[in-house]
């Protein structure tokens, strides 16, 4: 018996360390916001909460730990707590699947949330949130 839990035990520590992690295990769920974007490495410049009405423009960087397989992307967007815009992307340009990058204007001052979803047929899925101010 004592033989038999070491085997057990044995078996299960080689099953746990031989598995290897998933392409998307390397993303998560993360939204970001800044000045431009980098498309070469696919990074944000001026990562940044807070930005100048003029020019007014915020470069948003989602990451997703699922890949987004041509789905539509869409991000809801709150103005000081009401609702300001939705926008949806239904193509995705980034070709690792995981990060989706854009840029919008904004020329009022104020507090925007930001939640950004997957769509699905199923429903929407949310990825992340984030919030940025407007000056």
């Amino acid at each position: 018996m004592k033989y038999l839990k070491l085997t057990v035990l044995t078996s299960l520590l080689l099953i746990m360390g031989s598995c290897k992690k998933t392409e998307s295990s390397e993303f998560t769920n993360k939204l970001t916001f800044g000045t431009s974007i980098n498309y070469n490495d696919f990074t944000l410049n001026g990562e940044a909460t807070s930005f100048s009405i003029s020019p007014g423009n915020v470069s948003y960087r989602l990451e997703s730990e699922e890949d987004y397989n041509s789905k539509p992307v869409k991000f809801v967007i709150l103005k000081n707590g009401t609702a300001y815009s939705t926008e949806i992307f239904a193509s995705n340009p980034t070709p690792t699947g995981h990060i989706f990058m854009t840029t919008l204007n904004y020329a009022q001052k104020g507090n925007y949330s930001v939640s950004a979803y997957i769509q699905k047929t199923s429903g929407d899925q949310i990825v992340a949130s984030g919030t940025f101010n407007m000056n």
